[in-house]
């Protein structure tokens, strides 16, 4: 424990001399811009130049401001370089890979390189500029409110102001395992990709796409690639889960629900990250009872109002405003830190100059981790059954992979007014049998057992009685002597001759019978006497009744 404390301050005090030695390079080589401003200029992205330079104009007056107040004459300056993609088939960002080195390379043979780059935001300009082994070999650090997608994790010189893809798969990771009163864990999802993803949407969703990431081998999910894969998945009575993840907007949810159905047991959660609808508006939208929704935490900019620019403010646009902030607050502390001839002893420069920092900025308040990556609180909100409004039900700290509980005591959509489970009840699936229909089936099945043992027996004694009706016992008073003269028997004298036993006569019911004498007393024929019986029945051809006739000895009929 001690150990880790000790690396982490370490980590920390490498951090600040790293900061220093960049600030020193910048603050002695008088350079004609401070930062150099990228981005996209097609004028349909949230951060396209028409709403970004009024926002770095104004952090950059804000910070002068605190300059004045901290008596240092010094003010940020800033160029702005923007591309273009509407000559290319597939505009926006995913045009823009070698966008960003072009730039890079303008602003070198200008000599117009500033201390910082502040942008892009797309991915693949970003992962060009800071990659070891592709990328250029850079001598100034990024701060980018964007470049979501994980091959831009852990890279040197790499601040992100607002929370990278790696973030999002690790809270799944640790919410999905989190257990509480009314939210049981989950295994199972669901993840439903689109196919006219917004660029925070493609690396979110690729995050927990990505067969080699964290979150593909710490879950059992299973990829919806399009609306038929995803209507197909509700239709089916063996879903693999009742938890589907999805990133947009609320709009995406109104409209699955319009083309399918959805069970009563599934839930959507939503990532809507950059969307503060949620706080201006708690009344909940038509659909949204069975989603809950993943969004950063409360702003502190007025949505949709009218700012000194006329333009309308995001999350992205806020970035670069707090990315001019960040930078002029750490440049400040490094100038009031020579003032006070505060040295640092030198250290390589193989990490990013804003690790481990926090500040307040117009996205609310940030903490970046020791990577520069933005750490922050998502907020899961539900819509309450009663109330049809938006309520916090969770908060997720990432900076300790910490799911908290906001309301104790929510009204929820599903049954039992807790979260749904990830597998689907038997009794929920289409078609699906209850508990009360299992008992059923197995009552009916154990008479159905019951009843064929008892016919078994009973054709079993059946077949007893058959055998002792057909070989009765007969009382031998009931056997009397036979009259030769109206009775005749015509033996063969052969037969008679070869024959062991002598052959005695009776009359039974009138009728002639054959006595058969038997060597035991206790009524019952062997084998052998069973034989020679009907050999005497097929020679004489008589009626004879079985029986038994005992007067010195036994005899049968």
């Amino acid at each position: 424990m001690y150990s880790s404390h000790t690396l982490l301050h370490l980590g920390v005090l490498i951090v600040v001399v790293v900061a220093s030695q960049m600030l020193d390079d910048c603050l002695s080589s008088n350079r004609k811009y401070t930062m150099n401003v990228v981005l996209l200029e097609d004028n349909t992205y949230q951060w396209s130049r028409r709403y970004v330079q009024a926002a770095v104009e104004r952090a950059i007056e804000e910070d002068r401001k605190i300059n004045i107040a901290n008596k240092l004459n010094f003010s940020l300056t800033a160029n702005y370089n923007g591309f273009n993609t509407t000559v290319y088939n597939r505009q926006g960002c995913g045009s823009s890979t070698c966008e960003g080195i072009a730039i890079l390379k303008l602003l070198h043979s200008k000599n117009e390189v500033g201390c910082i780059m502040l942008g892009p935001s797309c991915t693949y300009a970003t992962f060009q500029l800071v990659d070891e082994e592709i990328g250029l070999s850079l001598s100034i650090p990024i701060i980018s409110a964007g470049s979501f997608g994980l091959s831009c994790d852990y890279k040197p010189k790499l601040t992100r102001l607002l929370p990278p893809a790696r973030k999002i798969s690790d809270f799944f990771l640790n919410f999905m395992n989190a257990s509480f009163t009314f939210k049981p864990i989950w295994h199972h999802v669901y993840v439903y990709k689109k196919s006219n993803a917004t660029e925070d949407c493609f690396w979110y969703i690729n995050a927990l796409e990505a067969p080699s990431a964290n979150f593909a081998s710490g879950s059992d999910r299973e990829m919806l690639r399009g609306e038929e894969a995803l209507e197909d998945a509700l239709k089916s009575s063996e879903r693999h889960s009742n938890i589907f993840i999805l990133c947009g907007t609320s709009e995406d949810i109104i409209s699955i629900k319009e083309k399918t159905k959805i069970p009563e047991d599934v839930m959507f959660i939503l990532l809507d990250i950059y969307n503060p609808e949620y706080y201006v508006n708690s009344t909940s939208s038509p659909g949204m009872e069975d989603v809950l929704v993943v969004t950063l935490p409360q702003r502190n900019y007025d949505y949709n109002s009218n700012l000194p620019y006329n333009d309308t403010i995001n999350d992205y646009v806020a970035g670069y405003h707090d990315g001019a902030l960040l930078f002029g607050k750490v440049l400040r502390e490094r100038m009031l830190s020579k003032q006070r001839n505060e040295k640092s002893p030198a250290f390589p420069s193989n990490t990013t100059p804003f690790g481990n920092v926090s500040f307040n900025g117009m996205g609310g308040h940030y903490v970046l981790d020791e990577y520069g990556d933005r750490d922050v609180n998502f907020s899961l909100i539900y819509t309450s059954a009663t109330t049809g409004q938006y309520k916090t039900l969770f908060v997720f700290d990432t900076s300790l992979n910490e799911t908290i509980v906001i309301d104790t005591n929510p009204s929820l959509h599903w049954k039992e007014g807790k979260l749904p489970g990830d597998e689907q009840n038997e009794q929920d699936k289409p078609g699906g049998l209850s508990m009360q229909d299992y008992i059923v089936i197995i009552l009916s099945l154990s008479m159905v057992v019951v009843t064929a043992i008892a016919l078994i027996f009973y054709r079993q004694n059946r077949k007893e009685r058959l055998m002792q009706k057909k070989w009765s016992h007969i009382n031998s008073q009931l056997i009397g002597p036979l009259d030769e003269k109206e009775v005749s028997l015509k033996i063969d004298e052969d037969k008679r001759k070869d024959s062991l036993y002598h052959i005695h006569r009776g009359c039974y019911d009138k009728k002639p019978v054959i006595l058969k004498e038997l060597k035991h007393t206790d009524g019952n024929f062997t084998e052998n006497q069973k034989i020679e019986l009907n050999t005497v029945i097929h020679h004489h051809q008589q009626d004879v009744y079985s029986g038994f006739f005992q007067k010195l000895r036994n005899f049968s009929i």
